[in-house]
């Protein structure tokens, strides 16, 4: 039985509650702490979302991809880093509220396609709303060639890190 610790506390929950494993000091610390807390506080605003229009924990995800002209399974479970077979079900989900159309392609009838409706479109808007309402006056505040310097970064060191997905569960 597992116990009940307060989350606060959970760092004593560790086999090895030594004070020296933290991350690393330096750039690679701080990148990772600021990225880690954005993500966390944007995950955070992204699943409540989510869990009031009941689109699941990649809905809005996946919603973004196919808008993004990414209406393949397989397209979208590779972007996403996941199993086809969860893409399938996060599909049969959307499909289901209607947020979604599923057709078979015009090249190939084996493959299907799938396509925003308008109700899809119109909540994928509200979401992508939230962030720009929360971002847009922040990001407003820097010269925009600091931005385009941190986007670039950022993009390149996701992609860099992305290259060693497969190096990494040795």
């Amino acid at each position: 039985m597992a116990s009940k610790v307060p989350i606060g506390q959970r760092d004593q929950m560790s086999d090895d509650p030594s004070p020296d494993v933290r991350l690393p000091s330096g750039t690679t610390g701080r990148l990772l702490a600021s990225i880690g807390n954005l993500s966390t506080s944007l995950g955070a605003i992204h699943s409540r979302f989510a869990q009031h229009h009941d689109l699941g924990p990649r809905g809005i995800w996946i919603m973004s991809w196919i808008s993004e002209g990414h209406g393949n399974p397989g397209a979208i479970a590779r972007a996403m880093i996941l199993p086809p077979s969860v893409i399938s079900g996060d599909l049969n989900r959307l499909t289901d509220r209607e947020l979604i159309v599923r057709q078979r392609g015009a090249a190939d009838g084996r493959r299907l396609v799938y396509s925003l409706t308008a109700t899809g479109r119109a909540l994928l808007a509200e979401a992508h709303g939230n962030y720009l309402d929360l971002l847009q006056d922040k990001l407003a505040s820097y010269p925009p060639e600091q931005l385009d310097a941190m986007l670039r970064m950022l993009f390149e060191i996701s992609r860099h890190v992305r290259t060693h997905l497969d190096e990494s569960e040795r």
